[in-house]
Parts: structure tokens; sequence; C-alpha cells
């Protein structure tokens, strides 16, 4: 029997979070294939650099179809209209324009939008933007402090690499509290923005737009630590208090998705989960 510590996380946002998934789910496919490219790939030039990418959580058949569903929930939220098996399939091999009949209203080119709970009729994440989160917490800390080998935060791609290795969220989505920000009418109220880059034929601008989760919304959930991890739970109060430098979701380099916690340990017992310690928050990290 493997051993693990589980605490009881809460996130509230300070700031509006943005939707970071394609309104496509044929798009949204092809995004979940190169996250996984992205594991090996980056930074690949340099050997050393690609151990941290190689024991990474891999993306499994399931995940990847609970995620291209959650899209299909949303696009079925956003207009009422229920898709048959076959009409996913058509997405899944031409896109949304092999629907465009029936999405004509709907302007899908540039928009991001969250996972859709059917049940609950409310937003979510995917547990990856979570580990994300802690890897990008660790660096930037990581990097403010002297380098040691073999140390948690010293040496990053050692912490991230435990990170891979020993954290768990037991659930693959996270629902918010609250729904997307919407207006008098019940229609969704879109963040847009323009998006400067680069390319070979020169400078563009592109208008992007993201459906909002406002400030104040909550998202609670457990995470599991094998026991004797270098992932304490000091260093979870460390890296969950990067949440007020930057947060979840796009635009965070703006602010958007900045949030504070609450972090307490749990024990299973018979019935369910109990508290075994003080709950700690954002504040009692200052």
């Amino acid at each position: 029997m493997i051993a693990f510590d589980q605490y009881g996380v809460e996130l509230t946002l300070t700031r509006d979070m943005l939707g970071t998934n394609p309104y496509d789910p044929n798009v949204m496919d092809a995004h979940i294939i190169d996250r996984q490219r992205k594991m090996i790939l980056e930074k690949s030039t340099i050997n050393k650099d690609i151990n941290k990418y190689l024991d990474q959580l891999p993306i499994s058949k399931e995940k990847g179809e609970a995620e291209v569903e959650a899209i299909f929930a949303k696009l079925e939220e956003l207009t009422g209209v229920p898709l048959t098996d076959d009409q996913k399939k058509a997405v899944m091999r031409d896109g949304l324009e092999a629907l465009k009949e029936t999405f004509s209203e709907v302007e899908m080119k540039g928009t991001t939008v969250f996972f859709w709970n059917k049940e609950l009729k409310r937003p979510m994440i995917g547990d990856h933007m979570i580990y994300g989160f802690l890897k990008a917490a660790s660096e930037a800390i990581g990097n403010t402090m002297p380098k040691k080998n073999g140390t948690v935060l010293q040496s990053v791609s050692w912490t991230q690499s435990r990170i891979n290795q020993t954290v768990r969220i037991p659930t693959p989505f996270i629902t918010f509290d609250k729904d997307i920000k919407r207006d008098a009418t019940g229609n969704p109220v879109y963040l847009q923005r323009s998006l400067r880059a680069q390319t070979a034929q020169g400078p563009r601008v592109s208008l992007a737009k993201s459906e909002v989760v406002e400030a104040g919304a909550k998202l609670r959930f457990n995470i599991k630590i094998l026991k004797d991890s270098p992932i304490s739970e000091e260093i979870l109060h460390t890296l969950f208090s990067y949440g007020e430098f930057s947060g979840l979701g796009q635009w965070r380099n703006a602010g958007n998705g900045m949030f504070t916690y609450t972090l307490e340990k749990l024990e299973s017992a018979s019935g369910g989960i109990r508290k075994t310690s003080t709950q700690r928050t954002s504040e009692a990290t200052m």
C-alpha cells in the first residue's frame, strides 16, 4: 500500500480569470497533441534540460477524450443545441465548419472558453493547470534562491521532477463555485483584447476574446503527496502563495487569474476525510 499525505486546497480568485481552451473541439484535439509534444521538444537542444519533460505527467487517451467532450458540452451550453454523435464526429474530422449552419450565429474565431460541467452548469478547469502552476511557481521562486543541485526549490529542474513524480490531484477536472460572467440576458460577456505578433510577413495584430470567471470565484480540490516527498506541506504553502504574483489562465502577465489560497492537511477516516491540522492561508505566509 502506497502511503501519502492529502491536503484540501481552496483557491479564491482576486482577479478575473480568462478561459484557455479553443472553442473548436477539432482545434482542442490538436491542442492536446501539441501539449504532449511540448513535453519532449521544449528546450530539447540541451540534453540535461530534457529530463524534467521526460517524466512529466502523460495525457492519457481517456483524459484527452474527456477534455474534448467538455468542450462539446460548452458548445451545447452556448448554442442550446444538443449534438448527435454523428455531428461530433463531423466536427472532429472537419472542425466547426462542418456545422456552420448550426453555429452561424456564434463567433468562434479567436475565442477561448472554459471546460463545462453539464451537471452543475458551471465552468471548470483541467487538473493540468494546477500542475503547471506549481511548476511555474517553483521556477519563479527557485530563480531567486542560491542554486544547489538536488535541493527543493534551489534546483528548479529537480523540484519540477519531484512534482511530476510525487504530486497528484485525484479529480481530472475542478469546477468553479460560480458561473462565467454573463449579461442581463444570460449571454457570456467576453474580454476582448488585441494580440500583437511579429511574423515572417511583418507585424500582425489580431483580436482575441475569452470567457471570464470573475474575481471572488473559488476552486476547491484535494491534492495527494507521497509520504516523505520533498514537496512537503511547507513547500506547498510556498508554491501556492505565488498565486498572489501570477495565477491561472490566459494573460497571467497582466495579473489575470491571481488568487489567494487556504491549505489544510486531511486524514483518511471511516466515513470519509477529516482535518488533522490547522488551516493556513495566503496571509499566514506573508
